[in-house]
């Protein structure tokens, strides 16, 4: 790690401020350890000096102006580099955390040996997370994905039940005059539904509709599909 590297502590007690810079100051990997009382501090630290390469932010007390300055710190300073410490077990806690734009979370149990792992990642532009905030981070992703899916399911009740019927047929490859036979209707009222499929899905012909209900995921997945008839 390079020792040109400058690291800005923000929150927390004196106390607890003044040992960690001295921990920090003595692992002799950073040319500049420096605090400051809270996130405001921080703030007008760095609009009236350089910005720190590292904001080390605790937020084990954090309220809800604490947020709101981080985030204001985030957004002025998009390039700036935040490390939340100090943060309790709370699915929420995190989750406002991530929202701010911090980049990295230590919980109020890691060591400091964890710490400068986590900082050390940070630095690497790499994401340092604690297996719980992993699970929390993973249940959210499991969360955004069952939202699309059923995003996804409603926007597919555009097409009537008949409609899409005959997609499947058409990405099965059948003619019009094929898929009035499996259906046991008339080629003409077929020819309609292919027309209000291509017209709801705004596709010129019958592979663009195909290609673009997969991407949808409207159809089900086939093992094999035959060639579609133009």
């Amino acid at each position: 790690m390079s020792t040109d590297t400058r690291l800005l502590l923000a929150g927390g007690t004196a106390v607890f401020r003044e040992c960690l810079v001295s921990l920090l100051a003595d692992e002799k990997r950073y040319r500049e350890v420096d605090q400051v009382a809270d996130l405001a501090a921080a703030r007008q630290r760095i609009e009236d000096e350089a910005c720190p390469d590292l904001l080390l932010a605790d937020l084990g007390q954090a309220q809800d102006e604490t947020f709101d300055e981080l985030v204001l710190l985030t957004q002025d300073h998009p390039t700036l580099t935040v490390l939340a410490i100090g943060l309790p077990e709370s699915e929420d806690f995190i989750l406002r955390c991530v929202d701010a734009g911090t980049h990295g979370w230590v919980l109020k149990d890691a060591s400091f040996a964890e710490l400068i792992k986590a900082i050390d990642m940070a630095l690497r532009g790499e994401t340092f997370c604690s297996p719980y905030v992993a699970n929390i981070m993973f249940g959210q992703l499991a969360d955004l994905v069952r939202e699309q899916r059923r995003k996804e399911r409603l926007e597919a009740l555009t097409l009537t039940p008949r409609e899409m019927e005959v997609l499947e047929l058409i990405a099965d490859g059948l003619s019009n005059k094929e898929i009035a036979a499996r259906l046991y209707l008339s080629p003409f009222t077929i020819k309609n539904h292919v027309h209000r499929v291509l017209e709801k899905l705004e596709a010129t012909d019958r592979a663009e509709a195909v290609r673009k209900a997969q991407l949808k995921r409207w159809l089900r997945p086939r093992l094999r599909r035959t060639a579609l008839r133009i």
